[in-house]
């Protein structure tokens, strides 16, 4: 572009329009023209024309796959064969081959459309697309379309091992005679095993894109096969095999039950369902009894498994060994065993009340009881009442308190000086806490 000078002047009363001078541009042939002043001093530059269609280029692979899409590339050009983005006009597309598949209008936008084509039928092949509003306006492309892929045999999957009883995914897969997939296959097959009495499909397996899954259910340990046979006039088959391992079965419970328990106190046993190599059977559902060698002991009278596992909650009454007996089984001769040594419950003799050495009068306070054995050992078991009293007539608290776990809180608030007791009272059970109640002193701020 040639050089150009601007300057600023006044024009027809208006301050800041730009004047521009004679310039030189280079046109699209490559020739210099220069352009001239308008006749009212001013320039306007006008934005260059767009571009008309006249025409398409269409655009395909040189050599297709049969029964696959690919991508057609349409896009609108002007006489020069270059792009036109203004176009968004649409375009009919026909085929050579009459079992190809691809919409049968299509609209361009910015002067470009990509369509999807699926030719079938094999050799010299061609697409054309035509204006919509110009018949006269076509192009076409032309592509070479490899002959159909035809499955010879089919690829049967299985896991290396699978387990007696529980369903196996099974995949079949149509391949032609290189080992590529054929997914033109849609259809259908047998599916047969060499275990008699495994669970199979009781209907053809029907493929879709050279695809096929379903499941199958052993039942038999050792090695086992499962054979897939296409119905078509021209069978193919395929053959897959496995370790089928042999199912658990129920030899024993593990019950755990804690060491040490305490009479009168509830526990949690645990028991597991155990095959003869002791490992754990996540799949047994099946329900036990169980006794107990403590008759005075509370327990379910039975529990039922879940992911091969139960709990039961026991509680037992008479100190020494004791033992707990699980029995189940389709016969109920599969058990076990676990033992404990339960500890007679302690007994509450008296009760600890703890207070602060000193407490301020008018402040509340919080006072702990324990209940405690003749050793002076705490009690948990020990869930009674107490009732409260104080030396301090004008003290305010509750009348009674509830051990939880052989403790118990109460809010006390002191408000006579001097040493002051509180006593908690539960039949012959009694307990004493003493405190220095204080004045409290407000010192003055300096």
């Amino acid at each position: 572009m040639g050089n150009r000078t601007r300057r600023r002047e006044r024009t027809s009363g208006f301050v800041g329009l730009e004047r521009l001078e004679p310039r030189a541009v280079l046109s699209g042939d490559g020739l210099l023209v220069t352009l001239p002043l308008p006749t009212d001093g001013l320039t306007v530059i006008a934005p260059p024309p767009a571009a008309a269609a006249t025409g398409f280029r269409l655009m395909l692979p040189t050599a297709v796959p049969n029964g696959m899409p690919v991508a057609a590339m349409i896009g609108a050009v002007d006489a020069a064969g270059l792009p036109v983005f203004s176009f968004n006009g649409s375009v009919t597309l026909t085929s050579s081959d009459s079992a190809a598949t691809f919409p049968a209008s299509v609209t361009l936008v910015n002067g470009r459309a990509v369509v999807p084509v699926t030719f079938r039928t094999a050799g010299a092949q061609t697409l054309t697309a035509t204006d919509a509003a110009d018949a006269a306006r076509t192009a076409t492309a032309a592509t070479t379309v490899s002959a159909p892929a035809v499955a010879t045999k089919l690829l049967v999957f299985l896991p290396p091992q699978a387990k007696a009883g529980v369903a196996t995914t099974v995949t079949a897969l149509a391949v032609d005679a290189a080992g590529r997939p054929v997914s033109s296959f849609n259809g259908s097959a047998t599916v047969a095993s060499s275990d008699s009495t495994a669970s199979l499909p009781m209907v053809e397996v029907l493929f879709k894109n050279g695809r096929a899954t379903f499941q199958a259910t052993f039942a038999t340990a050792g090695r086992q096969t499962v054979t897939v046979t296409s119905l078509s006039d021209q069978k193919v088959t395929g053959v897959a095999a496995t370790t089928v391992a042999a199912p658990q079965v129920l030899a024993s419970f593990l019950v755990m039950a804690p060491p040490r328990v305490l009479a009168g106190t509830a526990v949690n046993v645990a028991i597991i369902a155990m095959d003869a190599n002791k490992r754990p059977m996540p799949g047994y559902a099946g329900t036990a009894t169980l006794v107990s060698s403590d008759a005075a002991a509370t327990l379910p009278a039975s529990v039922t498994f879940k992911g091969g596992r139960a709990v039961a909650r026991v509680t037992f009454a008479t100190a020494g060994s004791q033992s707990l007996t699980v029995r189940g089984g389709a016969a109920g001769d599969v058990t076990g065993t676990a033992t404990t040594t339960v500890v007679e419950a302690p007994v509450a003799a008296k009760f600890a009340v703890m207070l602060p050495k000193a407490v301020p009068a008018g402040v509340p306070i919080l006072a702990t009881l324990v209940a405690l054995d003749a050793q002076g050992k705490p009690v948990p078991n020990f869930t009674g009442t107490a009732s409260l009293a104080s030396s301090d007539t004008a003290a305010r608290l509750p009348t009674s308190v509830t051990f939880v776990n052989g403790r118990a809180v109460a809010r006390v608030v002191f408000s006579t000086l001097g040493e002051q007791t509180l006593t908690a009272t539960s039949g012959s059970l009694v307990g004493t806490g003493k405190t220095q109640v204080g004045q409290v002193t407000i010192q003055p701020v300096a």
